[in-house]
């Protein structure tokens, strides 16, 4: 980014370096909770990063938000955030407006990319099924297209071993998302994105 010397400067908690604040995303929060804020209205303490993907990256690794916002966030909390500012690094909308003006916030399909990239996703019906037996699988997620005695097979022992499971999306779009070519079965193998994705999927209408 060029630094413009007139123009407010903020620091961002990724790469700690200061750049004007009209190109940062700002983040504000108290009290737990922490959201995107791009027009600076929001209450709380704020802080900023950078739109740029190794940005988030360190500020995730670092646990950046939190701290800089001095509080204590859930595992939900920080993936959602994050999730909607790498949305916008990437030129994205984190957001969209209906009819109406409710804002809808970033889906399932964001999380699940998200998760991927911070190796809490396995795939595959084999390593999934081991995951679900090892009780590291928190939640299963099988494509739509996938062959119907993988969807029986695999639906069966998730509901044998507790695990929340979920018929959605297709392989193709999946796949993408995750970074995981030609697969149609998938597990969560944490707690915090297991809840907040599924909270996503539950959401939305098929």
């Amino acid at each position: 980014m060029e630094k413009v010397t007139n123009a407010p400067m903020r620091r961002c908690c990724g790469c700690g370096e200061s750049f004007p604040k009209s190109e940062l995303i700002r983040i504000a929060g108290r009290d737990g909770k922490a959201a995107i804020d791009m027009q600076d209205r929001a209450p709380g303490r704020g802080i900023y990063l950078c739109k740029s993907l190794d940005c988030i990256a360190k500020a995730e690794k670092r646990k950046a938000l939190g701290r800089g916002l001095h509080t204590e966030l859930t595992g939900e909390v920080v993936a959602k955030v994050l999730s909607e500012a790498r949305a916008i690094a990437e030129g994205k909308s984190p957001a969209t407006k209906p009819a109406g003006g409710t804002e809808k916030p970033a889906g399932a399909h964001s999380l699940l990319g998200f998760a991927a990239r911070a190796r809490k996703i396995v795939s595959g019906a084999d390593t999934c099924s081991i995951n679900m037996k090892k009780g590291s699988a928190k939640l299963l997620i099988i494509a739509k297209d996938a062959a119907e005695n993988t969807k029986d097979k695999l639906t069966y022992e998730a509901a044998r071993y507790g695990v929340p499971c979920k018929v959605y999306g297709d392989s193709d779009r999946l796949s993408q998302m995750t970074g995981k070519s030609g697969r149609t079965v998938f597990a969560v193998i944490d707690d915090h994105f297991a809840q907040c994705i599924l909270s996503e999927i539950e959401k939305e209408v098929f």
